[in-house]
C-alpha cells in the first residue's frame, strides 16, 4: 500500500524535473517544497547505498539545491535513515497518510460549493491569497498542478462573495487523493474544513472511486483530530532527512 500512495502521490502533485536513479525517483523543482525536492526510494536498488547517495547530493548540489530524502517504512528504505542521520542530515516534515473506505461515507448538502475540473486562475489567485503563498510557492504549485494528468476537482466555498475555504482532490486508481484543504485565518474552527473534505469525498464516490487517502502533519492535532472524526485511519508515516545547501 506504501508504494501504491507513493505513486498516487506523485501523480497528483508533479515536479517540474524529474530523474529516475537505479529504484530511486530524483525529484526537483524551484521553491522549498520538499514534495517536489527530494528522492523517493520506491523500488529495489542493485546499486550500494553510499554510491547512490552520493549521485543524488551531486545532482542538487549542480542544481543549487538542499539535499533532501523523502522516507517511508517500505523495505526499500531500509538502511537508508540510519545512513543519511550518521552524515548529520536532519528530520523535517513527519507526516501520516490516512486512508478512508468510501463504501461507508454517507453525505448530503445543500451547500453552494464551487467547483472545477479545470485549473482556475481566479480560484488560484483567491487560494494563494488567503495563504499568504510566496510569489516562487506560488508559481511551483500552479505549474506543477497544471502537469496533473489523472482528472483533478477544484472547490470552495465562498461566503459574502469571498471564497473562505478551498480543496483539491485527485482521482486516480479508485482512489480520491485530498489536497490543499485550507480555510481562512479568521474563520477557522467554524467547520468549513470538514465540509471541504466530505464535499470532495463525495464528488470521488459518485465518480467511481471506493478509497481516499490524505497527507497531514504530526503536529496539525486539530486536522487529524477532524480527520478521524470522518473515518480516516493512519496507514503509514512518512519523513524528510535534509542537509541545506552548504552544509558539509
Amino acid at each position: 500500500m506504501i508504494r501504491k500512495i507513493e505513486e498516487l502521490s506523485m501523480n497528483a502533485f508533479p515536479s517540474l524535473d524529474t530523474v529516475f536513479y537505479d529504484g530511486w525517483v530524483i525529484r526537483m523543482s524551484d521553491g522549498k517544497s520538499k514534495r517536489v525536492n527530494s528522492v523517493y526510494s520506491l523500488y529495489p536498488s542493485t546499486i550500494p547505498l553510499e554510491v547512490k547517495v552520493a549521485h543524488c547530493e551531486g545532482v542538487y548540489k549542480s542544481n543549487r539545491l538542499r539535499r533532501v530524502f523523502k522516507l517511508t517504512d517500505q523495505e526499500t528504505c531500509s538502511g537508508l535513515d540510519d545512513y543519511l542521520r550518521s552524515r548529520r542530515y536532519k528530520e523535517a516534515g513527519r507526516t501520516h497518510i490516512m486512508t478512508l473506505d468510501l463504501g461507508s461515507l454517507k453525505y448530503q448538502s445543500d451547500l453552494n460549493c464551487e467547483y472545477f475540473s479545470d485549473f482556475t486562475k481566479d480560484w488560484y489567485n483567491d487560494l494563494c491569497h488567503e495563504e499568504n503563498r510566496s510569489a516562487i510557492d506560488k508559481k511551483v504549485m500552479a505549474e506543477a498542478w497544471k502537469m496533473v494528468i489523472p482528472p483533478q476537482c477544484y472547490i470552495s466555498l465562498s461566503i459574502h462573495g469571498r471564497r473562505i475555504a478551498f480543496g483539491r482532490g485527485v482521482l486516480d486508481g479508485g482512489f480520491i487523493g485530498i489536497y490543499g484543504v485550507f480555510v481562512s485565518d479568521d474563520l477557522r474552527g467554524q467547520g468549513y474544513g470538514e465540509i471541504i473534505t466530505k464535499e470532495l469525498l463525495h464528488y470521488g464516490q459518485k465518480r467511481g472511486c471506493s478509497s481516499a487517502y490524505l497527507q497531514v502533519e504530526v503536529e496539525n492535532r486539530r486536522a487529524i483530530n477532524l480527520y478521524k472524526k470522518i473515518g480516516f485511519k493512519e496507514e503509514y508515516q512518512y519523513w524528510y532527512l535534509l542537509k541545506e545547501v552548504g552544509d558539509s
